[in-house]
């Protein structure tokens, strides 16, 4: 799952939509900042709550462990 942070909602983005998506069993969510062109990814962890995996700046790439051979700089997730 991919959430893009809204301005004036990043809480509820961060933490609601996020215990929603653990409820629901989706195994890896990438949080991306437009703002800061930042990435948090989290992933499902064997109690059923999320672990956070990484958290990405400037030239880094989001590896996903879902999916397996997907990979993307932060500059091709944020590209104008």
């Amino acid at each position: 799952m991919v959430e893009v942070l809204s301005r004036g909602n990043e809480s509820y983005d961060r933490e609601t939509k996020m215990r929603e998506y653990e409820r629901a069993g989706v195994r890896e969510l990438w949080q991306l900042d437009p703002e800061e062109k930042t990435a948090e990814i989290l992933n499902l962890g064997p109690d059923g709550r999320y672990l956070p995996a990484a958290q990405l700046a400037g030239k880094a790439a989001i590896v996903s462990k879902t999916l397996a051979g997907l990979s993307l700089t932060l500059d091709e997730v944020f590209a104008d």
